[in-house]
Protein backbone atom coordinates (compact mmCIF):
# COMPACT_ATOMS: atom_id res chain seq x y z
CA UNK A 1 0.00 0.00 0.00
CA UNK A 2 1.50 3.08 -0.87
CA UNK A 3 -1.63 5.77 -0.61
CA UNK A 4 -4.56 6.62 1.48
CA UNK A 5 -7.90 7.84 0.74
CA UNK A 6 -8.89 10.26 3.07
CA UNK A 7 -10.95 13.43 3.84
CA UNK A 8 -11.71 13.27 0.06
CA UNK A 9 -7.75 13.36 -1.03
CA UNK A 10 -5.49 10.83 -1.96
CA UNK A 11 -1.91 11.60 0.13
CA UNK A 12 1.02 9.27 1.62
CA UNK A 13 -0.01 6.88 3.82
CA UNK A 14 -0.42 7.92 7.73
CA UNK A 15 3.09 6.60 8.32
CA UNK A 16 4.53 7.68 5.18
CA UNK A 17 5.74 4.01 4.49
CA UNK A 18 4.67 1.47 2.16
CA UNK A 19 4.01 -1.63 2.87
CA UNK A 20 2.82 -5.03 1.64
CA UNK A 21 -0.28 -6.39 2.17
CA UNK A 22 -1.40 -9.96 1.81
CA UNK A 23 -4.81 -11.07 0.37
CA UNK A 24 -6.13 -15.00 0.23
CA UNK A 25 -6.19 -16.48 -3.48
CA UNK A 26 -9.74 -16.20 -3.15
CA UNK A 27 -9.76 -12.25 -2.53
CA UNK A 28 -7.35 -12.36 -5.17
CA UNK A 29 -9.36 -14.14 -7.82
CA UNK A 30 -12.26 -12.25 -7.25
CA UNK A 31 -10.21 -8.87 -7.98
CA UNK A 32 -8.71 -10.10 -10.94
CA UNK A 33 -12.78 -11.08 -11.75
CA UNK A 34 -13.80 -7.24 -11.39
CA UNK A 35 -10.74 -5.75 -12.68
CA UNK A 36 -11.71 -8.07 -16.12
CA UNK A 37 -15.58 -6.74 -15.51
CA UNK A 38 -13.93 -3.13 -15.18
CA UNK A 39 -12.23 -3.65 -18.41
CA UNK A 40 -15.11 -4.91 -20.39
CA UNK A 41 -17.20 -1.92 -19.47
CA UNK A 42 -14.71 0.37 -19.88
CA UNK A 43 -14.14 -1.07 -23.96
CA UNK A 44 -18.38 -1.04 -24.27
CA UNK A 45 -18.09 2.81 -22.94
CA UNK A 46 -15.34 3.90 -25.60
CA UNK A 47 -12.79 3.74 -22.98
CA UNK A 48 -9.15 2.34 -23.67
CA UNK A 49 -8.72 0.92 -19.90
CA UNK A 50 -11.20 0.75 -17.16
CA UNK A 51 -10.59 3.83 -14.29
CA UNK A 52 -7.47 3.05 -12.26
CA UNK A 53 -9.75 3.19 -8.99
CA UNK A 54 -10.82 -0.12 -8.01
CA UNK A 55 -13.75 0.75 -6.19
CA UNK A 56 -15.53 4.35 -7.68
CA UNK A 57 -17.96 6.42 -8.35
CA UNK A 58 -18.48 7.15 -11.87
CA UNK A 59 -14.64 7.48 -12.11
CA UNK A 60 -14.00 8.85 -8.58
CA UNK A 61 -12.96 7.75 -5.19
CA UNK A 62 -16.41 6.61 -3.50
CA UNK A 63 -17.04 9.01 -0.65
CA UNK A 64 -16.91 7.75 2.54
CA UNK A 65 -20.19 8.50 3.44
CA UNK A 66 -20.93 6.71 0.57
CA UNK A 67 -19.15 3.36 1.67
CA UNK A 68 -20.78 3.87 5.02
CA UNK A 69 -24.51 3.41 3.45
CA UNK A 70 -23.55 0.38 1.69
CA UNK A 71 -21.99 -1.14 4.60
CA UNK A 72 -25.18 -0.52 6.25
CA UNK A 73 -27.10 -1.98 3.18
CA UNK A 74 -24.62 -5.18 3.80
CA UNK A 75 -25.18 -5.66 7.43
CA UNK A 76 -28.67 -4.90 6.95
CA UNK A 77 -29.28 -7.71 4.25
CA UNK A 78 -27.17 -10.38 6.09
CA UNK A 79 -29.54 -9.71 9.21
CA UNK A 80 -26.27 -7.95 11.11
CA UNK A 81 -26.36 -5.75 13.42
CA UNK A 82 -24.60 -2.22 12.68
CA UNK A 83 -20.90 -2.14 13.14
CA UNK A 84 -18.31 0.43 11.87
CA UNK A 85 -16.73 -0.53 9.09
CA UNK A 86 -13.32 -0.08 11.00
CA UNK A 87 -14.18 -3.04 13.14
CA UNK A 88 -13.59 -5.68 10.69
CA UNK A 89 -9.42 -4.75 10.42
CA UNK A 90 -10.34 -6.26 14.16
CA UNK A 91 -11.82 -9.13 13.18
CA UNK A 92 -9.37 -9.52 10.77
CA UNK A 93 -6.32 -9.29 13.38
CA UNK A 94 -8.91 -11.41 15.88
CA UNK A 95 -9.16 -14.40 13.23
CA UNK A 96 -5.41 -14.61 12.29
CA UNK A 97 -4.53 -14.91 16.20
CA UNK A 98 -7.14 -17.50 16.88
CA UNK A 99 -5.53 -19.16 13.70
CA UNK A 100 -2.10 -18.90 16.06
CA UNK A 101 -0.69 -16.60 13.13
CA UNK A 102 3.24 -14.99 14.75
CA UNK A 103 1.90 -11.63 16.26
CA UNK A 104 5.14 -10.46 14.72
CA UNK A 105 3.49 -11.09 11.05
CA UNK A 106 -0.04 -9.65 12.19
CA UNK A 107 2.22 -6.31 13.42
CA UNK A 108 3.21 -6.60 9.56
CA UNK A 109 -0.28 -6.79 8.46
CA UNK A 110 -1.55 -4.34 10.97
CA UNK A 111 1.05 -1.60 9.89
CA UNK A 112 1.68 -1.41 13.39
CA UNK A 113 4.90 0.51 13.92
CA UNK A 114 6.11 -1.49 16.96
CA UNK A 115 5.00 -5.15 17.94
CA UNK A 116 3.85 -4.05 21.11
CA UNK A 117 1.34 -1.95 19.54
CA UNK A 118 0.26 -4.98 18.45
CA UNK A 119 0.02 -6.72 21.92
CA UNK A 120 -1.32 -3.46 23.97
CA UNK A 121 -4.05 -4.12 20.89
CA UNK A 122 -4.94 -7.76 20.93
CA UNK A 123 -2.85 -9.43 23.57
CA UNK A 124 -6.11 -9.81 25.10
CA UNK A 125 -6.91 -12.51 22.72
CA UNK A 126 -3.82 -14.91 23.92
CA UNK A 127 -4.23 -15.89 27.44
CA UNK A 128 -5.22 -19.57 26.98
CA UNK A 129 -1.77 -19.66 25.25
CA UNK A 130 0.29 -18.01 27.76
CA UNK A 131 -1.62 -20.91 30.66
CA UNK A 132 -0.18 -23.75 27.88
CA UNK A 133 3.52 -22.17 28.02
CA UNK A 134 3.18 -22.27 31.58
CA UNK A 135 1.08 -25.83 31.87
CA UNK A 136 4.22 -27.06 30.08
CA UNK A 137 6.64 -26.50 32.36
CA UNK A 138 4.81 -28.99 34.40
CA UNK A 139 5.52 -30.97 31.61
CA UNK A 140 9.37 -30.33 31.67
CA UNK A 141 9.64 -30.90 35.80
CA UNK A 142 7.62 -34.41 35.43
CA UNK A 143 10.05 -35.81 32.81
CA UNK A 144 13.36 -34.53 34.84
CA UNK A 145 11.82 -35.14 38.31
CA UNK A 146 15.12 -33.91 39.67
CA UNK A 147 14.98 -30.17 38.15
CA UNK A 148 12.92 -28.91 41.02
CA UNK A 149 14.32 -30.71 44.47
CA UNK A 150 17.51 -29.80 42.42
CA UNK A 151 16.24 -26.19 42.41
CA UNK A 152 15.37 -26.29 45.82
CA UNK A 153 19.18 -27.68 47.49
CA UNK A 154 20.65 -24.48 45.14
CA UNK A 155 18.02 -22.13 46.44
CA UNK A 156 18.43 -23.48 50.48
CA UNK A 157 22.44 -22.76 49.81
Amino acid sequence: MQRSFRNQLVTPTKTGKNRRIDISDQLYFALKKLHLQRKEEALQGGMDAPVSIIFHTKGSHTSQNSVRNIWKRLLDKCGLNYRKFHTTRHTFASLLISNNESLAYIKELMGHHSIQMTVDEYGHLLPTENRDAVNSLDDATIRNSTATTQSRKAAAL
